[in-house]
């Protein structure tokens, strides 16, 4: 059960998650949304999950314990991620 007091401060908090995005130049994802969300709320952050970005870390990390190539390509990697830019990790493998 909510009272008026609670609904209005989650609202407040929203569009404050909303403008934090905004002025951040964060896209409005799900995740990006809910991280601000509870920082504004002051909650505590939720754990990461294992997700692909875990797994794309992993594979660069090993990646770059390889030959020079390997390296190149995991260089290449962690700017496409760092960039947000998939389409420029496709010509690291051409």
């Amino acid at each position: 059960m909510t009272n008026a007091r609670t609904k209005t401060s989650s609202n407040d908090i929203a569009r404050e998650a909303l403008r934090a995005l905004v002025a951040r130049r964060l896209e409005p994802t799900p995740d990006n949304y809910r991280i601000h969300y509870n920082q504004i709320a002051g909650l505590e952050p939720e754990p990461e999950k294992f997700g692909a970005t875990q797994v794309l870390r992993q594979i660069v990390t090993e990646l770059a314990r390889g030959s020079p190539e390997l390296q190149r390509i995991a260089k290449g990697l962690e700017r496409a991620q760092a960039n947000d830019d998939w389409a420029q990790s496709a010509a690291l493998f051409q």
